[in-house]
């Protein structure tokens, strides 16, 4: 597999943690049962097993504000991170 492949791969899973956690956040709707499961497993998904998804996990398990701003730091920072090498 190339690594351009592997490259899209993470940023198509980093824009769908996007979404998925804007909508946790912010939801218009009541969101499906098990919607925080799947966020906090695509956490570990895009971030593996380090501390961002670590802290986006008990986030979205406890609602702690501090956790969610944490989250949204790491998540707004792999975005800029992205949108900076594409750019």
């Amino acid at each position: 597999m190339s690594i351009r492949l592997d490259e899209r791969r993470y940023v198509e899973e980093l824009k769908w943690l996007v979404a998925d956690f804007r909508m946790w956040k912010n939801p218009l709707v009541p969101l499906p049962d098990g919607f925080e499961d799947d966020l906090a497993w695509r956490s570990y998904r895009v971030f593996g097993q380090t501390s961002p998804a670590d802290i986006i996990a008990l986030a979205v398990r406890t609602r702690d504000e501090d956790l969610v701003a944490q989250g949204e730091g790491f998540i707004s920072d792999s975005v800029s991170m992205i949108d900076d090498e594409e750019g």
